[in-house]
């Protein structure tokens, strides 16, 4: 199996950014319990926004980065409802 190597570095007084290959996350000031929170936001042009939200749980579950993520903090996901042919926006 190949590695991944992710770089986190101090961006602010109390933000971080980590990135792994070509994704980016900023971490910004832990919460009252010491850690961090993550919102992943999803914008996707689908005329099935069914099969879209099935699709955005399997990469979340693949995703070695939200993965990672997890054992820091929770992470919501949030996926806006649009008609068929429209661009959803999370």
């Amino acid at each position: 199996m190949g590695q991944v190597q992710v770089v986190v570095e101090q961006v602010g007084l109390s933000t971080s950014k980590g990135t792994a290959r070509t994704h980016t996350v900023f971490i910004d000031r832990p919460t009252a319990k010491g850690g961090a929170t993550f919102t992943l936001n999803v914008s996707a042009t689908c005329h099935d926004r069914e099969l879209l939200s099935k699709l955005v749980t399997i990469a979340e579950r693949a995703c070695i980065v939200s993965n990672t993520l997890k054992e820091v903090g929770p992470i919501s996901i949030v996926l806006e409802a649009a008609s068929a042919g429209e661009t959803v926006n999370a």
